[in-house]
């Protein structure tokens, strides 16, 4: 009978309310202890190692190109990155500074002089020199700064100065002082040093260098400066030899506001630079990278102990996104500048992957594989931040219950409000769930159903079992309407009813989902949903679970950022909780998702678990640790982001190729290069590595590719005509971009162009003219000789009718010989018909003798097969004779005269007397033995019903042989042979033999059930003989059956490891009467064969030699056999 639930129309939303204002409140107190986590929280940092970039030497200062890409200067040469791929530039070694000249060109300072880096149509970068040796002959060190004004173009190394003019003339300039550094501000350049100033302006007129120390007037800083780099607003900013910083816009200058900072950390400067307006990031020799805002705070750092693999800082520069880059000796590290994203990993103590997330106690819970950890107030490391409080493994679920914050793991534990572990029960669980209606209730899903822990006085009581199947609950769940629902990882789930009566669940089958995944149950918005594709929803009204095709498991495209995602769309789409958890949140924007996607090196990294703080911050847990992430007031624009071509090589000639193309005005390829090479690029450098990209070339592709990590393609002999190049990027966050279309056109050859084909049509018009000419001549010289030929056939054919006539002649004279030799044939043909008549009375004599001996035959046959059914039945007989003799009858005899003994008093005898208290025991007992005995006795009675049944049908197909006729069924191959083994007495030929039935269960023939059994008989009879007769420690029969690819016959096979047979005796053994045992007649192999050949197969046996077993091989065909159909 089904129970009902007595709560199912209680009020879960209000309970489910006050819950949600319960947890507000906790997150809220625990704010701002959790806040001081982010001060040890590191950034997603991407990091580039030489053997993926392939940059070479040191880095000496890191630069933006003109088309957005970022540049490193090194003493190997400049290479550059778009956000896809990394460049390689001749011609430029020993770079060290560089500055922009227009949105093409950017001016170098080398080991050569001074070069121009220029954008040209392919999309590369062209170098050229502009001091060349023949006029660049001062024996100088490398240019070590170089500026730019009123088109001139200053280089400074040391105590030297060099300026190009506009006409390209240089002059070489030596410097009464070393200069640290060359920069222009407007029109004017500025050296720092050079002569005895500490800052120095170029004279236009008089072609020297001015003091301009008097500008340092307002910084108050009067100290040798040593390095500058461009300020974005305009002007420059200026370290000194003590560390100091000045900022300089062309009028002033002032001291910067983090100079005290600097001075109280001792920070020795290596790198500036300006990543936003006036916010400044500095390398130092040992404290890593520090990140100023405008006004002179610390905003953030990065060293060694945040992961950063050298705090000995190179260089520093920014990309057009403003990230920030750090070169170190090792490696360079890009950190988006302005994220308030941080992750704790195990740099921060957490040793696996989380698993569950909580907010208990004014602290952050985190649930491992590994254990329990909590975050330490007082860390005063990173490595200190997160601490293991309980070492236990697989920790799937935390739910804070009362005072507790209840772990799920293998076994029951909590923490107090003191942080202490309590142990509750060794039975352990795997999720939690706290339905809406009852406050003081937590129930628990573990592998052996669902239990229930209630909440009493302040206390956790220990958790009951709820009646039901032993199942792995994975997930509970709850609907609006309060009912609760079990996942157990398959095509069933689990209804869970807390009755007044009994707590207990029942199990259900989901007949209506079709999904091979592993199931999971969650509350969506007040429903119970199951994952299918679409997913199911429970419907309260029908009580089942029903499609419902606007909700969908992985709703949307990736990356989707975590394991278990469900949704209407992608803007609405919710997440697990944890893995094994009912309860959903609403999934982050895809901003977020990007951050978590692109943490680690998978395409897209997903979290395990998700919870949101008071806030409305997000905590995610996963593989790669916990990612703490503020969810953006407003997303960030990069609309004028757009993947364009990277490079485009003809194939064929290896030319590089213009790369902007419009309709208007397509790329015309010729057919020599209509084979091409393309590279894309994606100029974003926010988690570059987790690009994914889409080329396609429309007149080429059909549909379009999805989306990959690949950025090259090659389209090889493009037919001539029209194409147009459409190009797709879409980024860590899942956001896509287009570029522009690039139309090619592909010209034909010159033999397919029109000229051509007028040239065709002249030349085929003028072959045609010289064809018939020459036709018409070949025709008159034929008529000719044609003339002379049929009067030379003419006189040929008048002498061949002379000698036809004399052959007629000679034709008359034989035939006349004929109707002589006829009339002596008749004379032998009545001599052979009197013969032939003698012949078929003899042969009508055979016959009656055939007759005879085949009844005789076919008798033997039906005595064989009946006799080995009667052995059965014998055995049988025996078996029930032995359990008749001795059965327990004697004692329902011996317990009716007791009772009969003290009818009168029965029921005191049985409530009072020893002997009388254990009859109905007794009774019972005996109940069931007598049972038992009777099961077995019916069981071979059936046997034996059997074995005279297959009596009947040897005698009835014997009497129907006659007839030639045989009922044909389809039959399991593996149960006939398990029946043949039944009649012979299965399990007592079990018990003195090793039977092996290998025969798969799912073969079946279409045969004569009867026919085939006697063969079966047959067979196993004589491999029982064969083994009695060799005597083995074991004796085994193996039955198997196989297919030939070739054949659409079936080999059903029976094995034994007995005597053996003589290759001499292989060829006898089919024979009528021949026999190789003692006591054997010789009919059971020659009637096998007989009735294997009318059944459309044949029956072979075969034997390595004496001692070495046999097999015997039945061959049948699968359906029908069509000799069996030929003889009905």
């Amino acid at each position: 009978m089904t129970k009902h639930s007595a709560f199912r129309s209680s009020p879960a939303f209000t309970q489910t309310l006050l819950s949600i204002a319960l947890v507000a409140t906790a997150l809220t107190n625990a704010a701002a202890q959790i806040e001081s986590l982010d001060s040890w929280g590191i950034p997603r940092v991407e990091t580039y190692y030489a053997k993926e970039t392939g940059l070479r030497g040191n880095i000496s200062s890191i630069a933006t190109m003109p088309k957005g890409e970022v540049a490193f200067l090194t003493t190997i040469g400049i290479y550059s990155f778009d956000g896809t791929n990394w460049t390689q530039y001749q011609g430029t070694e020993w770079a060290t500074t560089s500055t922009p000249i227009s949105e093409t060109e950017i001016a170098i300072a080398n080991n050569f002089g001074i070069s121009i880096l220029e954008s040209d149509d392919t999309g590369s970068y062209q170098t050229r020199t502009i001091t060349p040796p023949d006029r660049y002959h001062f024996n100088l060190p490398p240019i070590e700064n170089v500026a730019i004004a009123r088109e001139h173009i200053f280089g400074q190394t040391g105590n030297n100065l060099v300026v190009v003019s506009p006409d390209a003339s240089i002059t070489h300039y030596p410097l009464a002082n070393w200069a640290t550094s060359c920069f222009a501000v407007g029109d004017e350049i500025y050296l720092t040093g050079g002569t005895s100033d500490l800052l120095s302006r170029w004279n236009w007129e008089k072609q020297n260098l001015e003091n301009a120390t008097y500008l340092l007037d307002n910084s108050k800083i009067y100290e040798w400066m040593i390095k500058s780099v461009p300020r974005k607003e305009g002007g420059a900013w200026l370290t000194t030899q003590t560390d100091k910083i000045i900022g300089f816009d062309g009028t002033k200058t002032w001291a910067w506001p983090g100079n005290e900072t600097i001075a109280k950390r001792n920070i020795k400067i290596s790198a500036i630079g300006e990543i936003g307006p006036d916010s400044l990031a500095i390398g130092s020799s040992l404290q890593g990278m520090l990140l100023f805002d405008p006004q002179g705070a610390i905003e953030f750092e990065y060293s060694q102990k945040h992961g950063l693999d050298d705090s000995r800082i190179l260089t520093i520069g920014s990309d057009i996104q403003g990230g920030i880059w750090i070169a170190t000796q090792n490696s360079l590290s890009r950190i988006p500048h302005k994220s308030r994203n941080t992750v704790f990993d195990s740099n921060h103590g957490i040793a696996d992957s989380v698993t569950a997330i909580a907010f208990f106690n004014d602290l952050l819970y985190l649930g491992t594989s590994r254990g329990l950890y909590v975050n330490n107030p007082e860390a005063r490391s990173m490595g200190e931040t997160f601490k293991l409080i309980l070492d236990q493994s697989d920790i799937d679920d935390l739910q804070v219950f009362g005072d507790y914050l209840l772990v799920a793991g293998t076994e029951a534990k909590a923490v107090d409000k003191q942080g202490q572990i309590v142990h509750i029960d060794p039975l352990g669980a795997t999720n939690f769930h706290q339905p809406s209606s009852h406050p003081d209730i937590l129930l628990g899903g573990n592998y052996r159903g669902v239990l229930r822990f209630d909440y009493q006085d302040g206390k956790i009581s220990k958790p009951i079992q709820l009646e039901g199947p032993s199942e792995d609950i994975y997930s509970i769940a709850e609907n609006k309407e309060g009912e609760l629902f079990g996942s157990l990882g398959d095509n069933r789930f689990a209804r869970i009813y807390l009755d007044p009566d009994g707590d207990y669940f029942e199990i259900h089958d989901l007949p209506s989902r079709t999904s091979t995944m592993w199931s999971s149950i969650v509350n969506i918005n007040g429903d119970a949903y199951i994952n299918d594709s679409p997913c199911l929803r429970w419907d309260h009204d029908s009580q089942e679970f029903v499609e419902d095709p606007q909700m969908h498991y992985y709703v949307g495209t990736p990356p989707y950022g975590f394991e278990q995602v469900w949704g209407t769309s992608a803007e609405t789409a919710v997440v697990a909780k944890t893995a094994r958890s009912g309860t959903t949140l609403p999934r982050p924007p895809p901003q977020i998702i990007g951050e978590i996607s692109s943490l680690g090196n998978a395409i897209d990294t997903r979290a395990l678990c998700l919870a949101y703080d008071s806030n409305g911050d997000v905590w995610a847990g996963g593989p790669y640790g916990l990612i703490h992430a503020v969810i953006p007031k407003k997303q960030s624009l990069q609309e004028s982001i757009k993947p364009r071509i990277h490079s485009l090589i003809s194939i064929k000639d290896g030319a590089s190729l213009p790369i902007q193309a419009t309709a208007e005005k397509p790329l015309i390829l010729e057919t020599t290069q209509n084979s091409l090479q393309l590279t894309i690029e994606f100029p974003s450098f926010n988690a570059a590595t987790h690009h994914q990209y889409q080329i396609h070339l429309d007149g080429v592709d059909g549909e379009w590719l999805d989306y990959s990590d690949s950025k090259k393609r090659e389209f090889t002999n493009l037919a001539p005509g029209t194409y147009t190049l459409m190009i797709n990027a879409r980024d860590a966050t899942g956001k896509s971009y287009s570029a522009d279309n690039f139309h090619i056109v592909v010209r034909p050859p010159w033999y397919l162009t029109p000229l051509a084909y007028s040239l065709y049509l002249i030349a085929a018009i003028a072959l045609i003219a010289s064809i018939v000419f020459a036709y018409n001549r070949n025709q008159i010289r034929k008529s000719r000789k044609l003339q002379a030929l049929v009067k030379e056939r003419t006189q040929e054919i008048e002498a061949k009718n002379a000698e036809l006539e004399q052959q007629a002649e000679r034709l008359e004279r034989q035939n006349e010989e004929l109707e002589h030799k006829t009339e002596e044939l008749q004379t032998t043909t009545h001599t052979l018909t009197s013969t032939l008549h003698e012949l078929q009375k003899m042969q009508d004599q055979l016959v009656s003798t055939a007759r005879t001996a085949g009844k005789a035959e076919i008798a033997i046959n039906v005595l064989h097969n009946v006799g080995n059914v009667l052995n059965s039945i014998n055995v049988s007989l025996t078996l029930l004779s032995e359990k008749t003799a001795k059965s327990n009858v004697s004692k329902l005899s011996r317990l009716a005269d007791l009772i009969e003994t003290h009818k009168q008093d029965l029921a005191n005898f049985c409530a009072n007397d020893p002997k009388g208290k254990s009859v109905p025991d007794y009774l019972i007992q005996l109940s069931l033995t007598l049972s038992e005995e009777m099961s077995a006795i019916q069981h071979e009675l059936a046997i034996m019903e059997e074995d005279v049944d297959h009596v009947k049908s040897i005698i009835v197909a014997q009497q129907s042989h006659a007839k030639n006729q045989s009922v044909f069924e389809t039959l399991n191959v593996h149960d006939l042979c398990e029946s043949a083994l039944s009649i012979l007495g299965n399990e007592q030929m079990r018990s003195q033999l090793e039977i092996i039935n290998d025969i798969p269960k799912h073969i079946e023939i279409e045969n004569d059930k009867h026919r085939l059994l006697e063969i079966i008989l047959n067979l196993i009879t004589n491999a029982q003989d064969a083994i009695k007769e060799q005597d083995p420690e074991i004796g085994v029969i193996t039955f198997s059956a196989e297919t030939p690819h070739d054949t659409k016959n079936l080999l059903v096979k029976v094995k034994d490891n007995g005597s053996g047979i003589e290759s001499e005796t292989l060829q006898k053994l089919f024979r009528h009467g021949f026999t190789t045992k003692k006591n054997g007649h010789g009919f059971g192999l020659h009637s096998s064969a007989n009735s294997a050949r009318s059944l459309g197969g044949h029956l072979e046996i075969d034997s390595p030699g004496p001692g070495l077993g046999a097999t015997a091989t039945l061959s049948l065909p699968l359906s029908t056999p069509r000799a069996a159909i030929d003889n009905l």
